[in-house]
């Protein structure tokens, strides 16, 4: 894609095929669905950057989600108790 195309396409005067929604996707590291704001049917409400941290870890072992898994509830403990100690 050039970048004149790829710049109509930022602007809004070009609509995008599927397929290069899928190329673009693909280069920036997404889930095509990331690109167009959609959210998870399965999931509904959930914001477009969970549903993004879900889509990189679709793929990996079980281990590697839990170990994820983990480590977000530990941040959001943290992010809760210092919230408190200032609120």
């Amino acid at each position: 894609m050039s970048p004149d195309g790829l710049n109509r396409i930022e602007r809004g005067t070009r609509v995008p095929t599927l397929d290069t929604i899928v190329a673009l996707s693909a280069a920036l590291g997404l889930h095509p669905a990331d690109l167009l704001g959609a959210e998870d049917p399965e999931v509904p409400g959930l914001s477009p950057r969970a549903l993004g941290i879900a889509h990189a870890l679709t793929d990996r072992p079980e281990f590697v989600q839990k170990a994820a898994e983990d480590a977000v509830r530990a941040l959001l403990r943290a992010v809760d108790k210092t919230a408190e100690s200032k609120g």
